[in-house]
């Protein structure tokens, strides 16, 4: 915790966890979006193989 940097990368992180913890419904709704359109990406890859 003493060098600067560690601790600026620390501040860093700390915000970004509130941050995700705002949008943590956001977030969810994204990945399952993402993960469907994956999903869907997967079986037209598939088909053309």
């Amino acid at each position: 915790m003493g060098q600067p940097g560690f601790s600026k990368i620390w501040e860093a992180m700390n915000v970004c966890k509130n941050v995700i913890g705002q949008r943590e419904q956001e977030m969810q709704t994204f990945t399952l979006l993402l993960l469907q359109w994956l999903l869907l990406a997967l079986r037209l890859v598939s088909l053309w193989v």
